[in-house]
C-alpha cells in the first residue's frame, strides 16, 4: 500500500503535477488577478521565474480560470521544443468535424511553459496566429531572462511577471496546506527539507514524499536531522531521471547552460544550449556565430 494510502489520503496530496492537485491560495494570488485581466484584455504577458519558484502553481491558476470555456491550450516547451507546430495545434484542440475540415478556432488562450526553449520560428508563428486573432492572448514563461525576437518583446511591453523564489514560510503553509494536518511533518523538519531541496518547491514536494515513503517503510513516525540528509542526498528524483535521456531516440542528454539536449534529435546552439533553426546563422539567444 502506497504512503499516502495508508495516511488516509485517496490521491496523492504531495503530486507535483500541475493536473492533479488545486493550486495552494498563498502564492501569487495578485499575480493571478493581473495575468486574468490581461488576458480577457487580449494581451501577450511573460513570466520570469527562477527555478523552484512554484511557477506550474501560477500556470494551473490560469489553468482553472478559463478551463469552462475550452480556450486554453497549456504547452510545454520541454517537450514540443522545434517540433511545435502551432497549427496543428490548434485545428487539434476542435472537435472531430472541425479538425476533419481543418478548421482552426479563433480567440484561443495559449501558455507556453519553458517558452525559452523555443525556436525564432516557433515564435515567429505564434506571433502570426495572434496577429490573426486564432489567439487571444499568449502567456509566455521562462527560466531567468527571454531571448524573443523583438516582434514579440514589443507585444508582450511592460506586462512581465517576475517571481521569487518561496520561502521557508510559504514553504511550510504549502506543504500543510497539501497535507490538511500540521502534525504530520513539524515545522523543523518541513524547513529541513525545503533547506536540503535548495529552496526548490517542487523538489521540496517531491522530497516530502521520500520521508513518507521512508517512514512508512520503517514504521517510523518522525525522521532525524541525519536521516533526512542521508535519504535526500543518495536518491535522485523522478524529474532528475526524466532529463538524463531523450524521449525519441534515447540517448543521453548534454547539459549546455541551463538546457538538456540531445546530439541526435536536437539542433541547437553549443555555447549556449538554445534551439536553433537550419538556415539561423546567428543564435538567438546568445547571438553567437552558428557553425
Amino acid at each position: 500500500m502506497s504512503w499516502y494510502k495508508e495516511l488516509g489520503y485517496k490521491k496523492n496530496p504531495l503530486d507535483t503535477s500541475i493536473f492533479k492537485n488545486t493550486p495552494e491560495i498563498v502564492l501569487y494570488e495578485k499575480e493571478v488577478k493581473e495575468l486574468v485581466y490581461r488576458i480577457k484584455s487580449g494581451n501577450m504577458a511573460l513570466i520570469q521565474w527562477p527555478a523552484g519558484s512554484g511557477k506550474s502553481l501560477l500556470l494551473k491558476h490560469l489553468i482553472d480560470n478559463f478551463k469552462g470555456e475550452g480556450k486554453v491550450i497549456y504547452l510545454d516547451g520541454n517537450d514540443t521544443s522545434k517540433r511545435l507546430d502551432i497549427e496543428e495545434v490548434l485545428i487539434n484542440s476542435q472537435d472531430f468535424k472541425k479538425r476533419f475540415f481543418k478548421q482552426k478556432p479563433k480567440n484561443m488562450i495559449l501558455l507556453m511553459d519553458n517558452a525559452d526553449q523555443l525556436t525564432r520560428k516557433n515564435n515567429e508563428r505564434i506571433k502570426y496566429f495572434y496577429d490573426q486573432k486564432y489567439l487571444k492572448s499568449v502567456v509566455f514563461a521562462v527560466k531567468g531572462n527571454p531571448t524573443f525576437p523583438k516582434s514579440i518583446l514589443d507585444r508582450i511591453g511592460n506586462r512581465i511577471f517576475k517571481l521569487e523564489k518561496p520561502t521557508n514560510e510559504i514553504a511550510r503553509k504549502i506543504t500543510i496546506n497539501r497535507l490538511g494536518f500540521d502534525n504530520l511533518l513539524n515545522k523543523t523538519m518541513i524547513h529541513s527539507i525545503f533547506k536540503l531541496s535548495k529552496s526548490n518547491l517542487s523538489q521540496h514536494l517531491i522530497n516530502c514524499q521520500k520521508v513518507f515513503e521512508y517512514m512508512a517503510e520503517e514504521n517510523k513516525e518522525s525522521v532525524s536531522e541525519k536521516e533526512l540528509k542521508q535519504l535526500l542526498k543518495t536518491k535522485i528524483s523522478k524529474e532528475e531521471q526524466a532529463t538524463n535521456y531523450c524521449d525519441d531516440c534515447g540517448e543521453k542528454l548534454k547539459k549546455i547552460k541551463s538546457h538538456w539536449r540531445c546530439k541526435e534529435c536536437d539542433l541547437f546552439c553549443k555555447k549556449c544550449g538554445t534551439m536553433i533553426n537550419e538556415e539561423d546563422k546567428t543564435c538567438p539567444g546568445c547571438r553567437a556565430k552558428v557553425n
